[in-house]
């Protein structure tokens, strides 16, 4: 058990430099990147986007999704080949038609959408009636499993160059037990 832990630990090492690698990248862009768009896509991503797991934003406005697929793939070199799609539904929504709404809109292949949610009928109250549903769009492919990191650090970049606050990575990224 004892070897087994050992290998736990350095792989848990191994896993956090490369988390911390990731997010300092990010830091290092957030100081030489100046432009409205980018520091744009970097606050709706703040505000509206993954701070967990995987990078990623769900909206149902689309001009939020529009303009954020268009910044994945300008500053992080994201293709849109490789954008996975998830619908959040209410009943009586077309799927199909949905799916084909937001595959025009985002230039993203139907095929990369997986399974949709469909609130059933009765559920709740609802206040919005969202027509084209919710869209949640995570890159995926060679890069994204950190690229997370490197947004965080972008964000923690742009605010130590613009308030100057310090830059700890722990408050960005949740270190593992023995990392």
């Amino acid at each position: 058990w004892d070897t087994q832990r050992l290998g736990i630990k350095a792989i848990q090492k191994m896993f956090w430099k490369k988390r911390c690698d990731a997010f300092e990248k990010g830091v290092k862009m957030a100081q030489n990147i100046h432009d409205d768009e980018f520091i744009a896509g970097l606050m709706l991503h703040w505000a509206e986007g993954n701070k967990k797991n995987n990078a990623g934003i769900a909206n149902s406005d689309a001009r939020v999704i529009r303009v954020m697929v268009g910044w994945f793939e300008k500053y992080f070199h994201v293709r849109r080949a490789s954008f996975a799609i998830h619908l959040h539904l209410h009943s009586g929504q077309d799927e199909e038609n949905m799916k084909k709404y937001w595959s025009k809109l985002t230039g993203i292949p139907t095929k990369n959408f997986i399974k949709s949610f469909i609130k059933p009928e009765g559920s709740g109250y609802r206040k919005n009636i969202l027509y084209n549903g919710t869209v949640k769009i995570t890159p995926r492919g060679p890069g994204s499993t950190y690229l997370l990191f490197t947004i965080l650090g972008c964000i923690a970049g742009y605010l130590k160059r613009t308030i100057n606050e310090k830059i700890s990575i722990e408050e960005w990224i949740q270190r593992l037990p023995y990392a």
